[in-house]
């Protein structure tokens, strides 16, 4: 689950990889589908652009406010199981099978 400057709720499943946005009323709308089956962690920047941390191929995506994606960040890991921001506005991200902190 992460929540935008708006206050809007998004939500993560899995196995099926996809993102719902949900709406004042309570009615979830898909916002993203991610190509990979496994969503860890989900974080919004500053302009609202959502990052995804993945699992099975260790991808980040970046969803931009209409949900159009690019891969952001590949690793070496399985699985990117955290995301946060530094002091510096810097996304950091942490995997699941060696602890990389990247």
């Amino acid at each position: 689950v992460a929540i935008n400057s708006k206050g809007e709720i998004f939500a993560a499943t899995s196995p099926k990889g996809k993102v719902y946005r949900i709406g004042p009323d309570g009615k979830a709308t898909e916002f993203f589908k991610c190509p990979e089956k496994t969503i860890f962690a989900m974080t919004f920047d500053r302009e609202d652009n959502l990052y995804v941390a993945t699992g099975e191929n260790g991808l980040i995506y970046k969803v931009n406010t209409r949900g159009e994606s690019k891969v952001l960040y590949d690793s070496d890991e399985p699985n990117i199981v955290t995301l946060a921001w530094d002091a510096q506005g810097r996304l950091l991200a942490g995997s699941e099978g060696n602890a990389i902190l990247y």
